[in-house]
């Protein structure tokens, strides 16, 4: 199977570039980084990129981008706390919201993985928004440190699809 991994926004020094290394070591299969830079517009840099893989797995607003991407090529997804409200999102964080086409709500063959204590988007919200498709973990935070239990719920959705 064929994974690629799309950053949020703006990537602390600890995790940039590696997330997509992690993922590979616990899902025991290559997982690729297409990098998501903000603000210089490579949307469809991206979107070329992305549609020869069979599985995205994208954090926060990276996630909202490839909402649309994956619906529109038929790409499993897995989304790592979410942005469901870019508005929302970027006024909290405070700076000016990147230019991203509004993410499809339709049914996407998709996972969506979120933490309580997230202390950027509300895991409540996410939930009563998608329902079934969201797995509730305690404690990663919004950057989602808490990878090595969340690719178990990553492996099951994977192993689901193949049968």
């Amino acid at each position: 199977m064929k994974i690629a991994y799309i950053n949020g926004y703006n990537p602390n020094k600890i995790y940039k570039g590696t997330k997509h290394i992690e993922l590979s070591n616990y899902l025991n299969n290559k997982v690729d980084l297409i990098e998501y830079k903000y603000y210089d517009n490579n949307l469809e840099e991206i979107e070329e990129k992305a549609k020869d893989y069979d599985l995205i797995i994208a954090s926060s607003t990276g996630a909202y981008l490839a909402r649309n991407i994956c619906y529109k090529h038929n790409i499993l997804l897995v989304s790592l706390n979410p942005v469901i409200d870019l508005e929302h999102t970027f006024k909290k964080l405070n700076v000016p919201k990147p230019n991203i086409p509004n993410g499809i709500d339709k049914s996407l063959k998709e996972l969506i993985l979120v933490n309580k204590d997230d202390e950027l988007i509300h895991y409540k919200n996410t939930l009563d928004l998608f329902g079934t498709r969201v797995k509730v973990l305690d404690k990663g935070t919004h950057r989602f440190y808490n990878l090595e239990e969340g690719s178990k719920y990553i492996k099951e959705f994977i192993d689901t699809l193949l049968i």
